[in-house]
């Protein structure tokens, strides 16, 4: 498995294991855990994942993707 495939299912691990967690100081100390385990370009990139915010705000691009097309990828 690449360092990227590796990396990416690290990130959505964490963010699934901060949804089950309701105490916000304990999703603070998972989430810092985790971003202070990666190079700084890398948490750089993960934290704006995980904030929802993909591409820079100056940035026009959006991904386009929906729940509705997610919804069919799932249901593949």
């Amino acid at each position: 498995m690449s360092i990227i495939v590796t990396l990416f299912k690290e990130l959505v691990d964490i963010a699934r294991r901060v949804t089950q967690v309701s105490s916000r100081k304990e999703r603070v100390r998972i989430l810092a855990e985790f971003l202070e385990s990666l190079a700084p370009e890398e948490a750089t990139i993960a934290a704006r994942f995980l904030a929802d915010k993909i591409f820079l705000e100056y940035e026009t691009k959006e991904l386009g993707v929906g729940y509705s097309t997610l919804k069919q990828v799932y249901g593949k």
